[in-house]
C-alpha cells in the first residue's frame, strides 16, 4: 500500500534524503560519488523518469485523482511507461538484496520483467507525482530470499527538489521488513481470534441469561403468591420466612442475570438506543423513588441540585434511568449511616448533559477505582454496609454511557467519598448512527 509520509520521523527521513541527494549531486562527477552510494547499507537505485513525463504530455490524461484507474485500464501503456524508467545507478546493497552478483544484472532483471507489484506501484507513483506528492512509501512482496524464504520490503520513492520539474531523478530505497510484517500479521490474527472469542462469550452469556430468566420469574412469582397466601394460610411462620428468602434470593439472582444480559448485549454489539426527548427531572424523580427506601433505612440524606428548571436531552430514557439508578445504588451501598448523597444535574458549555452523583462514603483508592470499573470487579470494604452483587453495576453503567457516546468518570479518595460524573452529548443520534453503521 502506498502512503504519503507525514510523521515527524518520516519527515526526518526525507530531510536526510534531501541532504544525501545534494551530496550525491555534488560528487557525481567524482569517483567518491560511487564510494558514497555503495557505502549506504540499504538498497538504493536511481531512475530517470523524464521520458515518462514527456510521453504523458502527448496524452489526454484525466485529473490526478482519476489517473491511477485510467492508467490501470490501459495495460499496454502502463508497460510502455514502466520500460521508459531506466535505472541509471544502484548500489552494492541492492545487488545483494536481489541475490545477484553484478550491478548490470539487477538493472537488466528489473527492466526486463517487472517484479510483483511494480506495475501497480508505477501507476500510483505517476499519479502521485502528477498531484505534486514527492515522497511515498509502500510495503510489497520482495524477491524470495535464501532457500525460497518469503520476504517483504518497504520501498521508499523520492523525487529530489532539483528534479521535480523534469522527473529526471527518482530515488528508491528499500528495507527488509519481513520480521515486522510477520509480527503484524501474527498480531492481527491474535486480535481476530480474541475478538471472536469475546463475541462467543458474549453470545453464550446472552443465551444462558435468557434461559435462566424464565424459571427465575416463576420462582419470584410463586413465592409472592405464597407470601400473600392467596389460596390459604401457610400455617407455620417459618414457611413465610422461607418464602420470603426464596423471593428475595430469586429477585437478586434475576437482577444479576439482567445485568449480565444487558452487558453481553452491549459488548456483542446487539444493544440499541431508543432515542427520545428525555426530561431529566422526571428521570431523577423516578430513580429516587426506587432507592429512597433503602437510603432511609441507612439513615442517608439525598439532595438534588438542578441547574435549570428545564433539562432535556435526546437519549434512551430507560437506559438513562438505569445509569442513574446504578450510581445511586452504589452510593447508598458504600455510604455509612448518617452520610449524604448529592445529585447534580445541568448542561455543560457544549450543550451536553452533566450528571454527578457524589457521596460521603468510604471512597476508593486509584487502584480500587480501576477494579470497580472492571467486569466482576468487587472492591471489598470491611466498613461498607453490605457487599452484595457481582461487580457488574459500574461496568454496565459505563457501557451504557459509552453507548450514548458519553463518558463516565469516577473521582474518589479513600475515606472521603466518591463522585461519579456522567457526560453525554446533547443529541445521542451520532452514537446511534455509529452503532447502526457497525
Amino acid at each position: 500500500m502506498i502512503t504519503k509520509l507525514e510523521t515527524s520521523e518520516d519527515q526526518d527521513f526525507w530531510d536526510v534524503l534531501d541532504s544525501l541527494q545534494g551530496r550525491l549531486g555534488a560528487l557525481q562527477a567524482e569517483d567518491s560519488y560511487h564510494d558514497l552510494l555503495h557505502e549506504i547499507p540499504l538498497p538504493v537505485w536511481i531512475e530517470d523518469w523524464s521520458a515518462v513525463k514527456a510521453r504523458l504530455q502527448t496524452l489526454d490524461i484525466p485529473d490526478p485523482e482519476a489517473f491511477e484507474g485510467w492508467l490501470n485500464a490501459r495495460p499496454d501503456l502502463l508497460l510502455e511507461l514502466y520500460h521508459s524508467m531506466p535505472v541509471i545507478d544502484t548500489n552494492a546493497a541492492a545487488v545483494t538484496f536481489y541475490g545477484l552478483q553484478e550491478r548490470e544484472q539487477l538493472i537488466d532483471n528489473v527492466m526486463a520483467e517487472p517484479p510483483a507489484g511494480s506495475l501497480e506501484a508505477c501507476s500510483r507513483l505517476i499519479g502521485a507525482l502528477l498531484s505534486g506528492t514527492w515522497g511515498l512509501d509502500w510495503v510489497l512482496p520482495a524477491p524470495l530470499g535464501p532457500n525460497g524464504r518469503e520476504r517483504w520490503m518497504r520501498a521508499f520513492c523520492y523525487v529530489p527538489p532539483a528534479s521535480r520539474d523534469t522527473w529526471n531523478r527518482v530515488v528508491y530505497i528499500t528495507q527488509d521488513v519481513t520480521r515486522q510484517k510477520h509480527a503484524e500479521d501474527a498480531l492481527a490474527q491474535a486480535k481476530s481470534e480474541a475478538d471472536a472469542a469475546n463475541r462467543s462469550k458474549s453470545e453464550f452469556l446472552a443465551n444462558v441469561s435468557h434461559e435462566l430468566r424464565t424459571p427465575l420469574n416463576a420462582i419470584a412469582g410463586y413465592s409472592d403468591l405464597l407470601l400473600e397466601e392467596k389460596f390459604g394460610d401457610l400455617g407455620h411462620e417459618a414457611y413465610r420466612d422461607y418464602a420470603r428468602v426464596i423471593r428475595d434470593s430469586g429477585e437478586h439472582l434475576l437482577d444479576l442475570i439482567n445485568d449480565l444480559l444487558d452487558l453481553s448485549r452491549v459488548q456483542s454489539g446487539m444493544a440499541s438506543l431508543r432515542l427520545d426527548l428525555v426530561d431529566m427531572h422526571s428521570v431523577i424523580d423516578s430513580a429516587l423513588r426506587l432507592v429512597e427506601d433503602r437510603a432511609q433505612r441507612g439513615g442517608l440524606k439525598i439532595s438534588v441540585v438542578k441547574a435549570t428548571e428545564n433539562i432535556e436531552i435526546m437519549a434512551d430514557e430507560r437506559k438513562l434511568r438505569q445509569i442513574l439508578i446504578n450510581l445511586l445504588v452504589n452510593a447508598v451501598k458504600f455510604t455509612p449511616n448518617g452520610g449524604e448523597i448529592k445529585i447534580t444535574c445541568g448542561i455543560d458549555v457544549s450543550g451536553g448533559l452533566l450528571l454527578e452523583v457524589a457521596d460521603t462514603g468510604i471512597g476508593m483508592t486509584v487502584n480500587e477505582v480501576e477494579i470497580a470499573l472492571e467486569r466482576f470487579g468487587r472492591v471489598d470494604k470491611a466498613s461498607s454496609r453490605s457487599i452484595d452483587g457481582a461487580g457488574l453495576g459500574l461496568p454496565l453503567t459505563k457501557a451504557m454511557v459509552e453507548l450514548h457516546g458519553g463518558t463516565l468518570q469516577l473521582r474518589s479518595r479513600s475515606g472521603e467519598g466518591t463522585t461519579a460524573i456522567v457526560m453525554l452529548p446533547a443529541d445521542c443520534s451520532d452514537a446511534l448512527r455509529h452503532i447502526n453503521a457497525t
